[in-house]
Order: C-alpha cells, then sequence, then structure tokens
C-alpha cells in the first residue's frame, strides 16, 4: 500500500512540474484543476491527504476481504502505470 501512496504523490509532483515549470501538459482530472492551482506547498499538502484517505480505503478493503483488496490494488497499480508512462512520454520529448 506504501507503493500505491508514493504513486499517488509522484503522480502530482510530475503532473504539477509538467504544467507549471515545463508547460507541456494541462491536467485533465477535473477534480485535480482546481489543486494544480493552488502554490507548491498546499497543493501537495492536499495530495497528501487524498492519498492518505486513498490508502486507508485501500487498507480497509484489505481488512475487509483479501479477493476484493488484490483486485483494487492491481487495478491501481494498472491504471496509475499508465499515467506514469504518460509523464514519461512527455519528460521524453523535452
Amino acid at each position: 500500500m506504501s507503493s500505491l501512496f508514493f504513486l499517488l504523490l509522484t503522480d502530482y509532483l510530475l503532473t504539477y512540474m509538467g504544467i507549471h515549470f515545463f508547460e507541456v501538459i494541462t491536467e485533465l482530472n477535473p477534480f485535480m484543476v482546481k489543486i494544480m492551482e493552488l502554490p507548491f506547498t498546499l497543493g501537495f499538502l492536499v495530495r497528501i491527504v487524498q492519498a492518505t484517505i486513498i490508502t486507508a480505503i485501500v487498507y480497509y478493503i484489505f481488512l475487509k476481504s483479501k479477493r476484493y483488496y488484490s483486485f483494487v490494488l492491481t487495478t491501481s497499480f494498472i491504471l496509475y502505470a499508465i499515467v506514469m508512462i504518460l509523464h514519461i512520454s512527455w519528460i521524453i520529448k523535452l
């Protein structure tokens, strides 16, 4: 689960850099657009809270059902792997 937490924070950092420093991407997630408009420190703190809540939910699923936990964690990793590939692709194009 700490890997999921790390991926969530890495996603924020790379997206923030892509928007504010390199100006090569835009945020497509409507829930994250306002967070990306915040100053870095405040936005990062919000993302830490989000990551903590998401990790806690995944842990709760783990306690309730190992079968669903495996599905949720695997699906999360696959989705974030896709996101990381997108981040890497624009970094390489720089």
